[in-house]
């Protein structure tokens, strides 16, 4: 990527007390009563059941994990992604929204910790170890929430000046590649996620009895996310895209057409009667929609 950068790394990295522990004496226990070998048999105790505030804390990192994975392309290491220039607003902004979410829930899960530990007691009965639990300041600094941002590794590499030229030209060559790869495999990622939304498109318009108004703003959302991820700037792409994006415009009328709720049908398109065969959603002569072709074609 030479000249304007086109794309930032970023990292994200969530940690939450996973609140479970390996009790090698009930496996011990287990596996005299089973016949067992010890080796054989682990046994793993759920040191805070029914904590709800630690549920919402394990949600949110789901959440904002898909997130991360659904605005940014894949890198050489696990949690860190590609984000183009174009989508670093959007994605900041709602990650520092899952962020914040996750801080303001950490008092609460300190409260509910020292709260339940006997209800805790008395479910896991003679399980319940009391070094099992660390103190809830310690249970609060295991939980994190940090996103980093770091510039993609353009302008070369500083290396040692006591390197060999050929080993500097080795390492150098293999990072070149390696960027590469990268961008090779988020140029095949980019075609994929837009043909796998076209093809979700056509299966959701081609039933229009089934089609709620959740659905199409999902399906808007998504070809927008695509053209913000288009950091090549690569018009046949932004073309297919824009024609998707027309095409769902169309089948479901203005914003004024759209249901407010429960689902929808095509706008000027009379209701099935009941027991009647439904017709395919295409006009008199007009031909099927051969967008994921198209897209396939141009891949």
């Amino acid at each position: 990527m030479a000249g304007k950068q086109r794309a930032v790394l970023v990292s994200l990295n969530i940690s939450v007390w996973d609140a479970r522990t390996k009790d090698a004496a009930l496996g011990h226990e287990l596996a005299q009563a089973k016949n067992a070998d010890d080796a054989c048999v682990r046994v793993w105790k759920s040191l805070l059941p029914g904590c709800e505030t630690l549920g919402k804390l394990v949600s949110l990192r789901s959440q904002a994990r898909r997130f991360h994975y659904e605005n940014t392309f894949a890198w050489q290491h696990r949690g860190v992604g590609m984000l183009p220039v174009k989508n670093i607003t959007p994605y900041t902004t709602r990650e520092q929204e899952f962020r914040e979410r996750f801080y303001a829930l950490l008092p609460t899960l300190k409260e509910e910790y020292e709260s339940i530990q006997d209800m805790v007691r008395t479910k896991l009965g003679g399980a319940y170890k009391a070094t099992d639990y660390p103190p809830s300041n310690s249970v609060i600094e295991r939980c994190r929430f940090d996103v980093v941002i770091s510039p993609m590794p353009e302008s070369g590499i500083a290396l040692p000046e006591e390197l060999g030229e050929e080993e500097r030209r080795a390492i150098e060559r293999a990072a070149r590649e390696s960027l590469e790869t990268a961008e090779l495999e988020a140029r095949k990622d980019l075609r994929k996620r837009l043909y796998d939304v076209v093809s979700d498109m056509e299966d959701k318009l081609g039933k229009p009895k089934d089609l709620r108004l959740a659905s199409i703003k999902h399906l808007e959302s998504m070809l927008a996310l695509l053209g913000r991820l288009n950091m090549d700037e690569d018009e046949e792409f932004e073309r297919l895209r824009k024609d998707a994006e027309a095409r769902l415009a169309a089948a479901v009328g203005s914003s004024s057409g759209k249901p407010k709720s429960g689902r929808t049908k095509r706008a000027g398109r009379p209701a099935t009667p009941a027991g009647a065969a439904k017709s395919p959603v295409i006009n008199e002569g007009e031909q099927p929609d051969r967008s994921c072709d198209r897209i396939h074609a141009a891949a």
